[in-house]
């Protein structure tokens, strides 16, 4: 075989696999192009969140001690402490002070937004000021308790 030829051979194939690239990594761009950035996309949790092992925990390190819902004195005639906490907070009309508040439910099964509960612990300001009082909770804390409501707030 001639050395020109073999060559011009090599230099084709060179020019092809170029080609070849060039119009992969230009199809890649123009295809990431055509739809509008959108956001980062919310994935809502498909992992249950468990009442006892997840959201109880926080209302005792967070509710209980600081005495204000714990069993001698439940403030507001919430008691969160074990074995007392979901039977005060789900379906259950508050004694909260004046208004809607009165009547509104501490924890709405599959609807955070209308929940008691996840308003005061957000600090959404719809039902009075944050609590716990002294400090925010963590936000993976609330985040927790969102989730177990939206996902219809189990005695799990």
């Amino acid at each position: 075989m001639n050395t020109k030829n073999f060559t011009m051979k090599t230099q084709i194939n060179n020019l092809n696999r170029l080609i070849l690239s060039a119009t992969v990594i230009g199809g890649m761009l123009f295809y990431s192009s055509c739809e509008k950035d959108k956001g980062p996309i919310f994935v809502a949790s498909t992992v249950p969140v468990s009442f006892s092992s997840t959201i109880q925990p926080i209302f005792t390190a967070n509710c209980i001690g600081s005495g204000c819902h714990n069993t001698s004195d439940a403030t507001a005639g919430l008691d969160l402490s074990v074995g007392n906490a979901y039977s005060n907070l789900v379906n259950v009309a508050s004694g909260g002070a004046g208004g809607n508040y009165n009547t509104a439910i501490r924890v709405v099964p599959s609807n955070a937004a209308s929940s008691i509960l996840w308003n005061k612990v957000a600090n959404t300001k719809k039902y009075g000021g944050q609590m716990p009082s002294s400090s925010a909770l963590a936000s993976g804390d609330i985040s927790n308790i969102q989730t177990w409501i939206n996902q219809g707030a189990k005695n799990n």
